[in-house]
């Protein structure tokens, strides 16, 4: 009967650790999302920030998607904080986002963290491209002075948009 204890924690231990690798796979599959900036500016700098992250209930509803502050912009969302007033919350969830106002906000606050990427356009370049991306909510922001948010999800995985500047 003891053998069979232990026999019997082997095979679950084992396949709690299987089931675990089994996840990070499936979370590196998931960033390949792609953000392009048309007619980009030779020179400039392009910078990506992720600001909420997605969350896919695939047992419910593959397309049914909710937002939650990514960890890094916690102090911006918190409820003194100077992107609170331009979201709405459920919960830990975001119901409501104030779009141009929160994207102002965000690409002025001084204690933004570390671009998830960064890209400057080179010479005879017309495109700024971000890829390898996870679903989300994005802002871009570049050295003309751009402001820009806009999400990716599994069924909106290649977003594109043109430089106004």
């Amino acid at each position: 009967m003891k053998h069979l204890r232990k026999l019997a924690s082997l095979l679950l231990a084992m396949v709690m650790i299987f089931s675990l690798a089994t996840t990070a796979f499936a979370d590196e599959a998931t960033k390949n999302d792609s953000i392009t900036v048309n007619n980009a500016k030779p020179g400039e700098t392009y910078k990506l920030y992720k600001l909420f992250d997605l969350d896919v209930d695939n047992e419910i509803d593959p397309k049914q998607y909710s937002y939650t502050i990514n960890r890094d912009w916690a102090d911006f969302f918190a409820e003194d904080g100077d992107g609170h007033a331009h979201i709405t919350m459920d919960g830990e969830y975001v119901t409501a986002v104030e779009a141009e106002a929160l994207a102002k906000a965000a690409a002025n606050w001084a204690g933004k963290p570390a671009a998830t990427d960064t890209v400057v356009v080179a010479e005879g370049e017309t495109a700024a491209v971000f890829e390898g991306l996870d679903d989300g909510y994005w802002l871009i922001t570049s050295t003309l002075g751009t402001v820009a948010m806009t999400e990716t999800t599994p069924d909106k995985s290649a977003v594109s948009f043109n430089e106004k500047n």
